[in-house]
């Protein structure tokens, strides 16, 4: 990209986003943007000459040695070039540079999808991952070697990360639905309506994941876009060309150009993809295939194994058996996760888990059989009573659900 490509904003967005990591001086930012409104008021030439006295002048400085200083944090940090000519400094912009910097060393999958049965924690996941992938140390760790009980009494510092991350711009966080598409995602006309004349006009304007990548070319960590649902929407339709080039081998190097704006874009090697996929709404089989060759897939199936004895009630064993009863009913991928559970601290949340997501989850799974829900839960949740013999038809049944049941621990003991 050509400088005079680039507007004093761009420059200013670019050096505030690798401000908030570096924490320049005042003298440093003042003497930044001083050279920059040199060159945006000169029309953005290859190169321009200031004297140190100049430049001292127009930043507001106390001293030609601070100047001095100054310029050079700028250089060491590929933020301006210069060389001295006649005694006089020539600057040249170095912005470019900055978008090439290397990202840090490449932990995780560029595109992931956590995928699993409802409930198993992905979505506490993609809070976890998503930090990890930004740089942090110890969730990095945690994540390597499956410490799920530090994460666990961590998430709540973790989140807070995540938060910051957020509002910096390094996460963003989409869901895909039925309806969502590429001029959401990439780009599309959208009307922008004058109020003041009554005017519709129709303008090209960039999607959420352009923007995104736009903006992380700026930065020099890795950023991270979260879709959760991933597999609700329409793939080839929402990505377009850009599913060619999210792979690993195209990041940066490829480019496509776009429809509307005939803008020639490329995906940057620091942004990473992160979705999820619950199974029990679409098998991983069923998948778009371009999207199953282009992403790394992280199975997240239910561990009871993290889960204790609440007020008597074995949680363990109680979801363990759950399972084993669905994936003879049904398969493996509508079996419950235990992050449903992960909070219970009393029979009162228990009861509160089984009434509110486990009964309507098995009522969804199993189209209000509730002979086979019954055969789930067993006979102290769901009454069963004889209908009367109406002509030749009999052997019916009323199937009740039995309330006083969610407060017994003894019903938990299937």
């Amino acid at each position: 990209m050509a400088f005079h490509d680039f507007s004093f904003e761009n420059y200013f967005n670019a050096f505030q986003k690798l401000n908030r990591q570096k924490r320049f001086s005042a003298g440093v930012q003042s003497v930044y943007f001083a050279i920059i409104a040199e060159f945006d008021r000169r029309g953005y030439p290859a190169e321009i000459e200031l004297s140190v006295q100049e430049l001292q002048s127009l930043a507001g400085l106390n001293s030609v040695e601070a100047t001095h200083e100054a310029k050079n944090v700028l250089k060491n940090n590929h933020l301006i070039n210069f060389h001295t000519r006649n005694n006089i400094t020539v600057f040249k912009l170095d912005i470019e540079n900055q978008t090439d910097i290397e990202p840090p060393p490449k932990i995780f999958p560029l595109n992931q999808i956590l995928y699993g049965v409802p409930g198993a924690g992905k979505t506490f996941l993609t809070v976890v991952y998503a930090v990890a992938i930004c740089g942090n140390g110890d969730v990095i760790e945690a994540l390597k070697n499956d410490k799920m009980q530090f994460i666990s009494d961590c998430y709540a510092d973790i989140k807070e990360i995540y938060d910051e991350l957020k509002a910096d711009g390094r996460i963003k966080f989409v869901t895909f639905h039925q309806s969502y598409g590429y001029e959401d995602f990439i780009e599309g006309i959208k009307p922008t309506v004058d109020d003041f004349l009554g005017h519709v006009s129709y303008n090209v304007a960039p999607g959420i994941f352009k923007k995104f990548c736009d903006e992380a070319r700026y930065e020099s960590g890795n950023v991270v876009f979260i879709v959760d649902e991933i597999n609700r929407g329409n793939i080839s339709k929402i990505f377009g060309e850009l599913i060619t080039l999210i792979e690993d081998d195209k990041r940066g190097e490829l480019s496509a150009t776009l429809p509307y704006s005939h803008e020639n874009f490329t995906v940057p090697k620091n942004v990473y993809l992160l979705g999820t996929m619950n199974t029990a709404d679409r098998s991983i089989a069923l998948i778009d295939t371009a999207l199953r060759r282009r992403f790394n897939f992280v199975e997240m199936m239910p561990r009871p194994e993290l889960l204790s004895t609440v007020d008597g009630v074995n949680l363990r064993a109680m979801l363990e058996t759950l399972n084993t009863r669905i994936e003879t009913l049904l398969d493996r991928e509508h079996t419950i996760g235990h992050a449903y559970f992960i909070k219970c601290r009393t029979i009162a949340d228990v009861a509160a888990v089984f009434r509110d997501k486990v009964i309507p989850l098995l009522q969804e799974y199993f189209f209000d059989d509730y002979e086979q829900i019954r055969l789930v839960l067993g006979d102290k949740f769901i009454r069963r009573e004889p209908l009367p013999t109406l002509g030749d038809i009999d052997g019916k049944f009323r199937y009740m659900i039995d309330v006083a049941a969610f407060d017994d621990p003894t019903s938990y003991a299937l």
